[in-house]
């Protein structure tokens, strides 16, 4: 779905997504995680917890980050021993909680779900809502 070139671009898009979220209310960010799948339905983030963590990546961890969270979210979830140690070495080497990596599952989802809105036309929006 997304069309990026490389992970840098990547990077770039995450970060301006981020300071999207920042700049909305907490009840509207609220509101965004009824479209999301939570593996913990008390997992809540909010984008200034996840900033420095996405620049002080390199945009290379990023998309590992991207494909390890993003496989533990979808209905097939993969929560195999070598991803969830993966995502370990992921945390360590980033001194980040691994919980507060696990989030960006989540962040991934509304990513992808601005994206996909994003690709449809005014018209099929109206008809959308």
């Amino acid at each position: 779905m997304m069309n990026f070139n490389n992970a840098t671009t990547l990077r770039q898009e995450v970060l301006k997504f981020l300071y999207f979220l920042q700049s909305l209310a907490p009840v509207q960010v609220l509101s965004l995680w009824q479209f999301v799948q939570f593996e913990d339905k008390e997992q809540k983030w909010t984008p200034p917890q996840l900033v420095p963590i996405v620049e002080k990546m390199t945009p290379q961890q990023l998309e590992q980050l991207m494909m390890l969270t993003s496989a533990n979210k979808r209905l097939d979830r993969d929560t195999s021993a070598e991803t969830r140690q993966q995502t370990e070495q992921l945390a360590q080497q980033l001194a980040t909680p691994v919980q507060l990596l696990d989030c960006f599952g989540s962040l991934f989802q509304m990513f992808q779900l601005q994206d996909l809105l994003h690709s449809f036309s005014y018209i099929q929006l109206m008809k959308f809502f």
